[in-house]
């Protein structure tokens, strides 16, 4: 796996690296790239099993809280749920109406209908999160911190860490 760091916000997101070098693509750097990598992961077969049976990121029903949380994601599109932000005017609003949070919510809904977050994201707690990295069929996990979260019983492969 490969880690990108978030810089100021602290979140980590990891990436299979064995899926990345199996479709010879780069490392994501923007956020267009992690989008673009994580299309690729849900429909270019990244692990070469020829099934249809991946998807690029794994999110959970709480949308907040790590691992699997929609923070990073919303903080890309410059919206802030949940918590009040400058105004830039000398004020506070709370970023959950702004005109930012309507455009990620618009973008999370692309992505829902494009297939690449798979459709238990809706019904799937936060616990169930490392399940399903451990089930090898998702691609990209977002963190506060730079550990995976622990994986029972999983036999890590360390030829493609």
């Amino acid at each position: 796996m490969w880690g990108r760091d978030g810089g100021e916000a602290n979140a980590f997101t990891w990436v299979r690296s064995d899926w990345l070098e199996n479709l010879g693509l780069d490392v994501p750097v923007t956020f267009d790239d992690f989008i673009a990598v994580a299309e690729a992961f849900t429909y270019q077969d990244p692990d070469q099993d020829g099934e249809d049976d991946t998807y690029g990121m794994v999110l959970h029903r709480d949308n907040w809280g790590m691992p699997g949380g929609l923070e990073p994601f919303f903080n890309a599109h410059h919206a802030y749920p949940n918590i009040w932000i400058d105004d830039g005017q000398g004020g506070i609003v709370f970023g959950s109406v702004r005109p930012e949070m309507k455009e990620a919510l618009r973008a999370l809904h692309d992505l829902y209908e494009r297939g690449i977050i798979d459709a238990e994201f809706a019904v799937r707690p936060a616990d169930k999160v490392p399940g399903e990295i451990a089930s090898e069929r998702v691609g990209m996990v977002s963190r506060y911190d730079r550990r995976l979260p622990r994986l029972e019983g999983v036999r890590v492969r360390h030829d493609h860490l």
